[in-house]
C-alpha cells in the first residue's frame, strides 16, 4: 500500500471516529487491513476503533502490534500506557517515560506517570511529573494529579489550591465529581469535615459514585452526625458492587450503631 493510499484511509476512518461511529471505523479498518499490507497507522485507529466500544482487549492487541511496528510513535504509546494503567503498570509507565525521553513535557505521558508514581505510594515522583504538566498546560488534569500528589504528601494547602484550579478549568461532569471527592479527602486530612462533607455533596450532585458516598459517611461519622453515617454506610451496602468496599462500609456501619447505642 503506498503512503498517499494509506494516508487517505486513516483519514476517512479518523472521520468516522469523529462522527461518533466507533463501529463503522472498526468495519472499515478492517476490511482495508484485510485487503492489503497496511502499515501501522491502521492498526493503531482500529484499535482506538475497539477501545470506544468497550473491547480493551482487541485494542491492546492493535496497539501491540502498532507499537512493535513503530516503537518511537509517541501517539501509540501513551493511549497503550493509558488503557494499562491500573493492570500492568510497569508496561504503561514503561510507555509514558519513553514518551518522555522524546518530548519531556508531554502533558498526558506526564499525568500518567504521575498517578502510577503516586499509586506506588511515590508522591514526591508523582508532584515532580505533574508539575511538569502544569507548567506546560496548567489544565484540569494536570491540576488534578498535582493535588493528588500534594495530598499524599501531608501538603494540603497546596492540594486545595490544586483541586479549586481544577474545578475552575473543566465542565466535565465526570472529572469534576472526581476532583470535588478528592478536596474532600484532603478537607478529612485537615479536620474540615463539615467542608469535606459539603464537597462530597457538590461530587455526589455529579456522579452517585459509592466509593464518595462512602467516604461522606466516615466524614459525617467523624463529625459525629452518627444518623447520617449510618444511612450513608447502608446506601453504600444496598449500592456497591465491589467486595471490598462493601467490607468496609459493613464494618464502619457496625461501628457507628456501637456509637450510637452507646450515646
Amino acid at each position: 500500500m503506498s503512503q498517499y493510499d494509506e494516508t487517505e484511509l486513516a483519514a476517512k476512518a479518523e472521520e468516522l471516529l469523529k462522527q461518533g461511529k466507533p463501529a463503522d471505523a472498526c468495519e472499515y479498518l478492517s476490511n482495508a487491513i484485510a485487503q492489503q499490507d497496511s502499515g501501522p497507522r491502521l492498526t493503531f485507529l482500529r484499535g482506538l476503533s475497539h477501545f470506544l466500544q468497550g473491547s480493551d482487549e482487541l485494542a491492546l492487541d492493535d496497539y501491540n502490534v502498532a507499537i512493535e511496528a513503530e516503537p518511537s510513535n509517541v501517539e501509540y504509546r501513551i493511549h497503550r500506557g493509558e488503557l494499562l494503567a491500573g493492570r500492568d503498570d510497569t508496561t504503561a509507565l514503561a510507555d509514558f517515560q519513553s514518551v518522555l525521553s522524546l518530548m519531556p513535557s508531554n502533558v498526558r505521558a506526564s499525568c500518567g506517570a504521575s498517578l502510577i508514581f503516586l499509586s506506588q505510594g511515590e508522591p514526591a515522583l508523582s508532584l515532580k511529573h505533574a508539575l511538569v504538566a502544569v507548567a506546560a498546560d496548567s489544565g484540569m488534569l494536570s491540576y488534578f494529579c498535582a493535588g493528588r500528589a500534594y495530598l499524599a504528601l501531608g501538603d494540603f494547602s497546596n492540594a486545595l489550591a490544586a483541586f479549586d484550579n481544577a474545578i475552575s478549568l473543566t465542565d466535565s461532569p465526570q472529572h469534576i465529581a472526581n476532583v470535588w471527592s478528592s478536596r474532600g479527602d484532603t478537607l478529612v486530612a485537615c479536620g474540615e469535615y463539615s467542608k469535606a462533607i459539603q464537597s462530597y455533596c457538590e461530587s455526589l450532585v455529579l456522579d452517585s459514585d459509592p466509593m464518595t458516598l462512602f467516604l461522606r459517611g466516615r466524614a459525617h461519622a467523624k463529625a459525629g452526625e452518627i444518623d447520617l453515617a449510618i444511612r450513608d454506610f447502608s446506601e453504600v451496602l444496598a449500592t456497591a458492587a465491589d467486595p471490598t468496599l462493601l467490607q468496609r462500609a459493613a464494618f464502619r456501619k457496625r461501628e457507628a450503631l456501637e456509637r450510637q447505642a452507646t450515646a
